[in-house]
């Protein structure tokens, strides 16, 4: 029990330095729309014993590498898109930086940085990496150089951003700390920059770069096309015609000789705050990455931190959580409550609700497409999730978080369900 409480110590610690609080604020989840899901037709079961199947509208995401000069990859983005209003339009969504230098294993049985693989085998390769070290499947990868993607921020003009360290190459400073307002060239020839000696010194400027191409969308920008996947432009397009928000990735660096042997620039994702990331704002798109029951992560408690414990607990134990939502409408039990409909379901998921404390089993009155059980968070986790004994952040470090976003609106606000 020891080690198992280091783990999560180190995981919810390391996963808070890029600013969870924000990412509950993002563009969550549009699919939530009362609206959208009365107007569904899709899943709906036979049964009249059965509360009626509620399909997750898509949530496409796209994978946008930069490289530099050489060719290398500098920096990567996967774009976020939300569902579809009522018109059938997606407008707007999430920008998720990923570091480049991810640890990603290769079929050797050795590791190298996950930008290598482009290097590799191109981008099949890339978006395979991606796709494995995120748990979801992504509709289209493209590589860009400085140009190609000073065309694609082009529609945004001028952009002020505010950085929190300077920008360098690891010799020489492209970007000063501080605020600085920069056309689509000046601001695609700072993300196209080599990543130097240490990417987790300059990712915190690349994370802010991104966060003012979110602030500077606003409620959005241009007009969205009927279909985004078709291009990186189309998709971009998109993304830029609704409220954007942005969200930085936390890693650590891999230092163990036998995961790292050749000292390279290589670090370690928190699993846990990505699949927070992904359940949240790209449902549609996850991938389950075990054999085990799917569980829904609903929280009624007004602080991430708990809902990233629960999920960590959840996946450290090799269950799958495909859905996260933070929902202060819900009511908040005593204890964690879980439904679900099958037995074979219930015991597996008895088994993983175990590790979160006490929690009642409750009836099922909705059923989601592709979960299993729903867990909703009591007030007792708060006592069980006891971070304050193991120094859980209750800040984000530094005035400016990895994260913006536009408030939210109604329409991405509601709670799950529907009626009829």
């Amino acid at each position: 029990m020891t080690q198992l409480a280091r783990r999560r110590r180190q995981r919810t610690i390391a996963a808070f330095c890029s600013g969870l609080v924000g990412v509950m604020l993002l563009p969550l989840l549009g699919f939530l729309s009362v609206d959208a899901l009365r107007s569904s037709k899709e899943g709906r079961n036979a049964l009249s014993d059965l509360p009626p199947l509620i399909p997750i509208p898509p949530t496409p995401g796209a994978l946008l590498a930069v490289t530099d000069d050489s060719g290398v990859i500098a920096s990567l983005v996967v774009l976020a898109l939300r569902p579809p209003s009522d018109d059938g339009i997606a407008r707007g969504g999430t920008i998720i930086v990923v570091p480049a230098g991810v640890r990603t294993p290769i079929e050797d049985g050795t590791s190298v940085r996950l930008a290598e693989t482009y290097v590799t085998g191109g981008v099949p390769a890339l978006q395979a990496a991606v796709e494995g070290a995120l748990s979801v499947s992504l509709s289209r990868t493209d590589v860009v150089d400085e140009d190609g993607l000073a065309a694609v921020l082009a529609p945004l003009g001028s952009i002020s951003v505010d950085l929190s360290v300077p920008l360098t190459d690891g010799s020489s400073e492209i970007l000063p700390q501080g605020a600085a307002s920069l056309d689509p060239t000046t601001l695609a020839g700072a993300l196209a920059s080599p990543i130097g000696p240490s990417e987790l010194d300059r990712l915190p400027a690349i994370g802010d770069l991104w966060a003012g191409v979110a602030a500077r969308v606003g409620d959005g920008i241009g007009t969205a096309p009927a279909d985004p996947t078709t291009s990186i432009e189309s998709f971009s397009t998109a993304i830029f015609a609704g409220s954007l928000g942005s969200y930085r990735l936390s890693a650590v660096p891999v230092t163990d000789p036998a995961e790292n042997p050749t000292g390279l620039d290589m670090v370690r994702l928190n699993f846990g705050e990505a699949t927070l990331v992904t359940a949240t704002v790209l449902p549609s798109a996850v991938s389950p990455p075990y054999a085990t029951v799917r569980f829904f992560v609903l929280s009624p408690l007004g602080d991430p931190r708990y809902t990233l414990e629960a999920v960590s607990r959840l996946l450290f134990a090799g269950a799958n959580v495909v859905l996260v939502k933070e929902d202060g409408n819900t009511v908040t039990p005593k204890q964690n409550t879980i439904s679900f409909l099958d037995a074979a379901t219930g015991d597996e998921a008895k088994r993983f609700a175990d590790l979160l404390g006490p929690y009642d089993v409750t009836p099922v009155d909705q059923r989601i497409d592709g979960v299993d059980v729903v867990l909703t968070l009591g007030s007792e986790f708060i006592a069980d999730a006891d971070l304050d004994r193991r120094n859980a952040p209750t800040t984000v470090p530094g005035a400016a978080t990895p994260f913006t976003s536009d408030a939210t609106d109604d329409t991405t606000t509601d709670t799950l369900t529907e009626e009829g």
